[in-house]
């Protein structure tokens, strides 16, 4: 049987064609390859288009399956993120490969796919349903999806208008005193929907859409009164919502229009003894609209993550 010192000795060597790609997939001074080799237990170098990966050789197998996983999402012009480094790359069977392909969404900055058979699940009801409500922690890709999936209606011209909103819950009766006008005073909440356009569609791209009108992000109570056709509405965070503006935001459903609600029933800020607005609707409308469930185990960002939301009790 080999020592540890001869196994380590072992190398295999990894290829790729396209060098334009190595940049984004080692990282800036190859740290992303060292964060994988620390994941396997192996060393990585990197020489032209070649990774050299020395080490147990079963381990360098795994090494490759998940560098080329990565390499081949590249390709087709997927955002690669630092965790996609520190998870074992998500192990679909072939037929699931097949079908996240199909589910792909093409935007001008990404290439967004599902990350995980729940991710994708959620996608095809939104593919077929008006009103699909997805619940589950945080870190699940709920809101990613859903948004991803109004911008390339909005950009294939199925829809006119996509609305982004959030209930601003946090701030309460002391929104008057934070500074600025009411954007500056909302703007903290709203912020993560801004942050998420600008990368899936670029920042120039998101202010000509928000300044012709095509996209709208505003605080729930802003949807009051309105009624919205040929339009994507996304309610994000709903789980801070009274049942009573869950209410309201539903019925702004008009003709051609398409929903999402998602929330984390985990995470309200409500106030103590509240009627939960997300809650309340899945008790109600169970037999009208899909509920996509996520748990812990469908978390994609640090794996870390979702071992925290299971120390919490959350499955």
């Amino acid at each position: 049987m080999a020592s540890p010192s001869e196994r380590l000795s072992l190398a295999a060597t990894i290829w790729f064609e396209d060098n334009s790609l190595l940049t984004e997939l080692f990282g800036a001074s190859a740290e992303r390859l060292r964060r994988l080799g620390s994941l396997y237990g192996v060393i990585l170098d990197h020489r032209g288009n070649a990774v050299i990966c020395r080490g147990d050789g079963k381990k360098c197998e795994q090494v490759r399956e998940h560098l080329e996983h990565l390499y081949t999402r590249l390709k087709r012009n997927e955002v690669l993120c630092d965790e996609d480094f520190d998870n074992g790359y998500f192990e679909l069977d072939s037929q699931d490969q097949d079908i996240t392909r199909d589910l792909s969404l093409d935007l001008p900055k990404a290439t967004i796919s599902p990350r995980n058979s729940k991710q994708g699940d959620f996608l095809r009801e939104l593919h077929s349903k008006p009103l699909v409500f997805a619940l589950g922690p945080a870190g699940t890709g709920k809101t990613c999806i859903a948004l991803c999936y109004g911008l390339s209606l909005l950009r294939r011209g199925d829809v006119e208008r996509l609305i982004l909103s959030r209930p601003v819950v946090e701030a309460g009766e002391h929104l008057g005193f934070l500074p600025g006008d009411m954007r500056d005073k909302v703007d903290p909440y709203l912020r993560p929907i801004f942050d998420l356009l600008h990368r899936v569609l670029g920042k120039q791209s998101t202010e000509r859409f928000i300044a012709r009108g095509a996209i709208e992000i505003a605080p729930l109570a802003f949807m009051r009164g309105r009624t919205l056709e040929n339009a994507f509405l996304l309610l994000d965070e709903a789980q801070n919502t009274s049942p009573h503006q869950m209410k309201m935001f539903l019925t702004r459903l008009g003709n051609g229009s398409r929903m999402a609600i998602t929330g984390d029933p985990g995470q309200a800020d409500l106030p103590t003894g509240s009627s939960n607005g997300l809650l309340d609707a899945a008790k109600r409308l169970s037999h009208l609209a899909p509920f996509v469930r996520f748990s812990a185990h469908d978390v994609v960002r640090h794996p870390l993550v979702s071992d925290i939301l299971q120390a919490y009790g959350e499955e």
